[in-house]
């Protein structure tokens, strides 16, 4: 009886480490919201906080991802945006100008003193990273005779990004114009891209160039480019030009800026060649504009005015005048920005 009471003892002594194990086991359980087994409606709490955690994550990815669509291609300073167009990035340019020139040559061939007022449709749109193509359609004189003058395409491959971005640039102006209209002043004074301007002469004309901007911290910009004119005249036309463009940002919308450069223009370049028949000027203008953004906070609109002396300095006119204040342009300029 003895050894039998003695056993049970034993036994139930052996089993107490089993249920405290057992006891600790349920209460991890119980109290781990991280643990394998719990109450139901602990299990659900963490599943839901699971689900939770995971919309955050999918939320704030999607949120990004919105964020990253939504950003804008081209910055809104004018002085922040690069040599090219972003790809699928499309400029439509229309600008209106009055230009003073003496002695100007009428469509009709005849020597007018009357001031020209002009018109000219652009477009120009980002094709792949670093390349933009561009034309003007409608280079269009309006005053004093309506004439359609000769279109223009370009091509310009940006090969260098960085704080100073260089690129390299063809352009060709087609002689669809009946006579001679002449009533552009230099391209690149214009306050846009030099190849969106139309030639001065009913004439083919091919130009190639390397135009290079240079970001002078974050409201400045210095643009400058070497051109070439080839002109298929009699002789033919060679021009040398080297515009160049200063533009300060006051604020991400208001801009202001000045023009000037160089100009070479040079008959029978490997012919015989004599002072009378070189053009060699310095024009200097003014700009200032105003951006319009669009709701991603990128450029939908600018709105520029120019006035432009073409011919401000001609050290070598034959005729004596070396400062010319009676050739100017008065322009007011818009330009579209849309994402294709």
């Amino acid at each position: 009886m003895t050894l039998r009471l003695l056993a049970i003892l034993l036994a139930l002594l052996s089993a107490l480490p089993v249920a405290s194990a057992q006891h600790e086991e349920d209460a991890e359980a119980v109290t781990d919201p991280d643990g394998d087994e719990g109450y139901d409606d602990d299990g659900a709490d963490d599943d839901a906080d699971d689900a939770d955690d995971a919309d955050v994550d999918d939320g704030g990815e999607e949120a990004g991802g919105d964020e990253a669509a939504g950003e804008a291609r081209l910055p809104l300073s004018l002085t922040q945006r690069p040599l090219v167009l972003p790809p699928l990035t499309l400029r439509l340019v229309g600008d209106l100008a009055f230009r003073e020139r003496p002695n100007q040559f009428t469509p009709s061939g005849e020597v007018s003193q009357s001031p020209l007022i002009t018109f000219f449709g652009a477009a120009a749109v980002g094709i792949i990273e670093h390349l933009e193509v561009g034309a003007t359609l409608l280079p269009i004189l309006v005053s004093p005779d309506f004439r359609y003058g000769n279109p223009f395409l370009y091509g310009r491959y940006q090969f260098v990004s960085g704080t100073l971005e260089l690129g390299a640039e063809l352009a060709v102006s087609f002689p669809v114009a009946a006579t001679n209209t002449a009533f552009v002043e230099r391209q690149s004074v214009a306050g846009t891209p030099p190849a969106l301007f139309p030639a001065d002469r009913s004439r083919f004309e091919l130009i190639a160039g390397v135009p290079a901007a240079l970001f002078l911290g974050d409201s400045a910009k210095l643009d400058i480019a070497f051109l070439v004119h080839v002109r298929t005249s009699d002789p033919v036309l060679t021009v040398f030009e080297v515009p160049v463009g200063l533009d300060v940002n006051l604020d991400p919308n208001v801009y202001i800026g000045l023009r000037s450069g160089v100009e070479l223009a040079i008959d029978d370049l490997f012919g015989e060649t004599h002072v009378e028949d070189q053009d060699f000027l310095f024009p200097f203008g003014i700009v200032a504009g105003y951006t319009l953004a669009r709701d991603d906070g990128g450029p939908m609109l600018d709105v520029g005015v120019r006035a432009v002396w073409w011919r401000l300095v001609t050290p070598l006119d034959p005729g004596g005048d070396r400062i010319n204040l009676d050739n100017y342009v008065i322009g007011l300029t818009g330009s579209f920005y849309t994402d294709l």
